[in-house]
């Protein structure tokens, strides 16, 4: 299957977060994050997906496959104060691509999964608006299906340690950066009834 999408939305009097640097009783430097709204702006882009089951190929290997998917989004967003900025929260790239087995009793997953930087907090100017920098994952999941009623299963997320990056105006200011490492779950599934 290949399909691919075009969307537009706009935008009207949305709530956002602002983040300004003032002084707090005699202390300077102080961030205060409020609410704002007011801002209007537009939002669009483009779609793209894949999926293909291999199932030309002889044998087992009939039951791999392919998913990938493509988002291109722009926006504009102007601020009260009369700046143009992007919409808030919202990446301009975002993709997926996984490859996959599946024969009825055992299916494997190994995905990744890209999202861009996107501004979270909007400043007084473009160098103290602050981000979430681009993150990619690679997860694995795996099912067997033991028995009609007991399935057994893992997931493993974040198998290459992706940091969370959070900075303000660049990459090269960051306010905090945090790693997580990979996480794993094993588990059963039954079924009593």
């Amino acid at each position: 299957m290949i399909s691919a999408g075009a969307f537009y939305k706009r935008i009207s009097n949305p709530i956002y977060d602002s983040r300004r640097v003032g002084t707090y009783r005699g202390i300077d430097g102080v961030a205060f994050l409020t609410s704002a709204n007011g801002a209007a702006g537009d939002l669009y882009g483009f779609e793209f997906n894949v999926q293909r089951r291999l199932n030309f190929l002889p044998g087992f290997l009939s039951n791999l496959g392919l998913n990938a998917n493509y988002t291109l989004i722009r926006s504009t967003f102007t601020l009260p104060d009369g700046r143009e900025v992007r919409v808030p929260r919202q990446a301009n790239n975002l993709a997926n691509i996984a490859a996959y087995y599946d024969d009825g009793r055992f299916s494997t997953r190994l995905a990744m999964n890209y999202k861009g930087a996107f501004i979270e907090e909007y400043g007084a100017d473009a160098d103290s608006d602050s981000y979430y920098g681009a993150y990619t994952s690679l997860d694995l999941t795996v099912n067997w299906q033991v028995t009609p009623s007991v399935t057994l299963f893992g997931e493993a997320s974040n198998l290459t340690n992706q940091k969370l990056h959070y900075y303000l105006g660049n990459k090269e200011r960051p306010l905090q950066v945090e790693y997580y490492g990979p996480r794993f779950v094993v588990g059963v599934k039954a079924a009593l009834f």
